[in-house]
């Protein structure tokens, strides 16, 4: 596990590898410190490097599985705020690349450990709103053309270094906004599956997703809900 701090991305992806191994092959020896390397895993979620991101949805994967952590990974529990916020701050992260994968890691979890991952559904929403605020707000800025129609006709009435950059700065914003909204629909299909077939019973009404507030949450992209 020291090996995940490295400063180098290929001993982090190596340490990730073998972690994963490990899990696989004697699941009761990571079982005894699952705390631990939930909170390495989770350290690892936001990495800069995609090779490493990639190689911790794979350990996630390992490490929330029943042989690991039992049943609906329930002896995740403890831990699952933590990930969850770490899952959180990545799907805000300035790389679009990271945010695409932070969605993975909460599709993951969703199907490793429904009834613990629906519980903090609301939280994990509330953060694609603020993303897609975030990316929603560039049309405030006249100079940045938000939409490939837009894009050829500003770049029509600009000289071609100009044209160029409208072009380009059109594509990225249009290509952000989209992977914001791709993601919320994939995670809110999800969630919405784990939640019905899950029996009325299966946990107190407050850990039930309130989708009245969730769909508000989206549709005002960011602020809080009710």
């Amino acid at each position: 596990l020291s090996r995940f701090n490295s400063s180098s991305a290929t001993m982090r992806q190596e340490a990730v590898f073998g972690l994963r191994e490990l899990a696989m092959d004697h699941p009761s020896a990571v079982a005894a410190r699952l705390g631990t390397v939930l909170e390495h895993l989770a350290q690892l979620v936001a990495d800069s490097e995609r090779g490493v991101r990639a190689a911790v949805k794979l350990a996630l994967a390992e490490v929330l599985d029943s042989k690991v952590a039992g049943a609906g990974a329930g002896a995740a529990a403890p831990f699952v705020p933590l990930l969850v916020a770490y899952v959180s701050a990545a799907l805000t992260h300035i790389s679009d690349a990271i945010r695409m994968d932070a969605v993975a890691v909460a599709l993951l979890m969703l199907d490793k450990a429904p009834a613990l991952t629906r519980a903090h559904a609301p939280q994990l929403i509330m953060r694609f709103g603020s993303l897609l605020a975030t990316t929603l707000a560039a049309p405030k800025n006249h100079s940045v053309a938000t939409t490939p129609a837009a894009a050829s006709q500003a770049a029509t009435q600009a000289t071609p270094a100009t044209a160029q950059k409208t072009t380009a700065a059109a594509r990225s914003s249009y290509a952000a906004r989209a992977s914001a909204l791709g993601g919320l629909t994939q995670f809110l299909a999800a969630v919405a599956k784990v939640d019905a077939a899950l029996p009325e019973n299966a946990a107190p009404i407050a850990t039930r997703v309130d989708w009245d507030s969730a769909v508000k949450a989206a549709e005002t992209a960011g602020t809080e809900m009710a």
